[in-house]
């Protein structure tokens, strides 16, 4: 009897060990298909994630391309102001030195010292409205370089009247590019105090072409609706 039961117990601990190792092999097999599993989603996860990163730097490109295209459209349009007054001041520039020209090459007796003397003065003046207008203009292609290129993410000192009297313009000649029956009388009001300030102007004139581009938007829609 005294053998039986100590058979018996050899028997149940051995039972109990085949039972224990039966279910840490178990455990085991869960565990390495959780982790197989977990491997898995791990690489899903990343490719997930790489795919938005890549996803939203188009996105990212095609916002500002669709920004940069309105800029563009509103610089074809105010770009040709100050061209136009290059031009035309060009123009008469050239007819006044041929007049000043013609009247020198009189026998100095009949020459009007007076008129040419006015007409060098009128050439003095319009070179300096030519001079105004075309760095009027080299401001324009400037703010759309400043627009285009890459940010440097650094603060640098601003003239943000200025920055927002272009943006104003550009926004207001983007959207009359789009819709040619869009008009609005322009009024600013800066504070001409307020001097240089530091800004990343990218960033800062991108938001202002966005504000008043969604404001003459709204405005116009509802005045569309009565």
């Amino acid at each position: 009897l005294e053998k039986e039961k100590i058979q018996t117990k050899n028997k149940i601990r051995t039972y109990s060990l085949i039972a224990g190792l039966v279910i840490l092999s178990l455990i085991g097999l869960i565990l390495y298909r959780n982790n197989k599993k977990e491997k898995k989603a791990k690489i899903v996860l990343e490719k997930t994630l790489r795919e938005l990163q890549s996803t939203q730097s188009q996105l990212i490109q095609s916002e500002k391309m669709a920004s940069l295209g309105e800029l563009t459209a509103g610089i074809a349009h105010e770009i040709q102001n100050p061209l136009n007054f290059v031009n035309n001041f060009s123009e008469v520039n050239k007819e006044l030195i041929e007049e000043l020209n013609a009247e020198r090459l009189k026998p100095t007796a009949e020459r009007n010292q007076q008129l040419e003397n006015e007409i060098l003065n009128d050439i003095r003046a319009n070179e300096e409205k030519i001079n105004h207008h075309g760095k009027r203009a080299d401001a324009i292609v400037k703010g759309m370089l400043q627009h285009s290129r890459s940010n440097s993410g650094v603060k640098e000192p601003t003239n943000i009247n200025a920055l927002c009297d272009e943006y104003l313009r550009l926004s207001y000649h983007g959207l009359r590019a789009k819709d040619k029956s869009f008009n609005a009388t322009i009024k600013t009001d800066f504070d001409t105090s307020i001097g240089n300030i530091k800004i990343i102007p990218q960033d800062i004139g991108r938001v202002i072409l966005n504000l008043l581009t969604n404001a003459f938007y709204a405005v116009d829609e509802k005045k569309k609706s009565g």
